[in-house]
């Protein structure tokens, strides 16, 4: 669960159709959706150079952690930033994964119109 855990490295790896494998990994600090998301699309992108038609991703986060905030006196919106971040959690723990998205979530992958 993201409230106990952070994930300390995050690998994206793309298999292709040929058989050929790229892996890209980077290390993170952070633990919600918004920067969990961006890591990992821009490891898909530095892993995908090829014309080749991509078989699966896989995503692994390795070295697990406990997750300890310390508290900023500065930094008022990072504190509704993580009550929104809780709000949503509860939303995906009691409607399920798939109850509540972002919007950049749902209109990544779509053609844009010219």
């Amino acid at each position: 669960r993201r409230r106990r855990r952070s994930a300390a490295d995050i690998a994206v790896e793309i298999h292709y159709s040929d058989g050929f494998k790229n892996i890209r990994h980077e290390k993170n600090g952070a633990n919600d959706d918004r920067s969990l998301t961006d890591l990992c699309l821009r490891l898909f992108e530095r892993a995908n150079y090829r014309r080749n038609r991509i078989r699966s991703v896989i995503i692994h986060a390795r070295k697990l952690r406990p997750y300890a905030k310390q508290l900023d006196l500065f930094a008022p919106q990072e504190k509704e930033f993580n009550n929104l971040q809780k709000a949503v959690d509860q939303i995906r723990e009691r409607f399920g994964a798939d109850s509540i998205r972002s919007a950049a979530m749902i209109n990544r992958g779509k053609p844009k119109a010219a």
